[in-house]
């Protein structure tokens, strides 16, 4: 919980991701203010220090931290369990959701910081792409467009 910095009044995550790039992504107030719960919940002080050395996801009794791997069998289990109520409804929905990674969490959230009109040169800092394409494949703004060109004609 230490790679909480806090800069000019606002808090960051700074975290070291894919090619050893380091990068403060920005920790709204709505999440800040859940960290925090989460914090006292675990007995922590809702604040944490620089040097703190606490894992930001401990198992349930709060004493060990979750490995990579734990959290991703985890997540592959929820993610599974979701198909598997969806697949009678839906069964095209079941198999996507089937399939799905914790990755797809990074790749929703830059998606909706897009959806939610953040600007594009922000989306790209906080994935930490070198490059705008990289980035463009998290907006689906062709996609879109084609839709709402099609959408705008009657057809008889």
């Amino acid at each position: 919980m230490g790679c909480f910095r806090q800069r000019r009044g606002r808090w960051l995550f700074s975290v070291v991701g894919k090619g050893g790039k380091r990068g403060g992504d920005p920790v709204g107030s709505e999440l800040w203010r859940r960290c925090g719960g989460y914090r006292e919940a675990l007995g922590l002080p809702p604040l944490p220090s620089p040097d703190e050395r606490t894992p930001l996801l401990l198992d349930l009794p709060g004493r060990q931290a979750v490995s990579d791997r734990r959290a991703n069998q985890v997540l592959k289990r929820l993610f599974l369990l979701a198909a598997e109520r969806l697949v009678e409804r839906d069964p095209d929905a079941a198999a996507h959701v089937s399939r799905a990674s914790a990755h797809w969490f990074r790749h929703t959230a830059l998606t909706r910081q897009w959806e939610k009109g953040i600007p594009l040169p922000h989306i790209k800092a906080n994935a930490r792409h070198s490059r705008l394409d990289t980035t463009m494949l998290y907006v689906h703004t062709e996609e879109e467009a084609r839709h709402e060109e099609i959408e705008k004609h009657t057809w008889r």
